[in-house]
C-alpha cells in the first residue's frame, strides 16, 4: 500500500479509535477522572521534585528555607495524592476544577474592584462574571461526582466529534488525500 493510501486508511482507523474511546468514557465516566487524577498527582510530585532540585542548586541567590519547605510540602502532597484509592482519584479532578473556578472568580472580582476604583466601564462586567464563576466553583465543590461526570461526558463528546470528523475526512477526502493530509 502506498504511503498516501496508508495515511488515508489511518485517518479512518484513528476516527474509529476516537469513537470507541468516546463510547468507553461515556459508559464508565469515572475512569476518565481516575486517570486524570493520577496524572495530576504525578505532575504535582514531579513538579515538587524539580522545584526542590532547582532551589538546592540556586546557590548564587542563597538558600531560602521557605522555598525549600514549599517544595518539600509539594512532594509530600504529590505522594499523598498518588497513594489515594481510585475513588479519591476520581474526586480529585473535580475539586481541582472547583478550586480553579473559585480562584478565577475571586481574581476577576478583584480586578473588577480595581477597575471600579479608576472608573473603567468594564468593572461591572468583571465583577458580575467573577461572582458567577465563584458560584459555579462553589457548586462544583459541593457536588464533585456530578462535576466529574459532566467533565467526563464533555471529554467523551470531544473525542466523539473528533472521531466523526476523521471518518468524514476518510469518506469526503478520498479525492483530496493526495493534496492534503487528512
Amino acid at each position: 500500500m502506498s504511503s498516501k493510501k496508508s495515511r488515508h486508511a489511518l485517518t479512518l482507523a484513528s476516527g474509529f479509535l476516537f469513537i470507541l474511546l468516546a463510547i468507553f468514557i461515556a459508559i464508565v465516566p469515572m475512569w476518565n477522572m481516575v486517570v486524570l487524577g493520577i496524572y495530576i498527582s504525578a505532575a504535582i510530585l514531579v513538579g515538587g521534585v524539580f522545584d526542590l532540585i532547582r532551589r538546592i542548586q540556586a546557590k548564587r541567590r542563597g538558600l531560602h528555607p521557605g522555598g525549600i519547605a514549599w517544595a518539600v510540602i509539594t512532594i509530600i502532597c504529590g505522594l499523598i495524592l498518588l497513594s489515594g484509592s481510585f475513588a479519591e482519584q476520581a474526586t480529585l479532578v473535580p475539586f481541582f476544577v472547583a478550586f480553579w473556578l473559585i480562584f478565577m472568580g475571586v481574581g476577576r472580582m478583584m480586578v473588577g474592584w480595581n477597575l471600579h476604583k479608576v472608573g473603567a466601564n468594564m468593572a461591572t462586567a468583571m465583577m458580575v462574571t467573577g461572582i458567577i464563576t465563584t458560584i459555579f466553583g462553589a457548586i462544583a465543590m459541593c457536588f464533585p461526582f456530578i462535576t466529574g461526570t459532566v467533565i467526563s461526558y464533555m471529554v467523551a463528546l470531544a473525542f466523539f466529534v473528533l472521531g466523526i470528523g476523521r471518518v468524514v475526512d476518510f469518506f469526503m477526502g478520498e479525492k483530496h488525500h493526495e493534496r492534503y493530509y487528512l
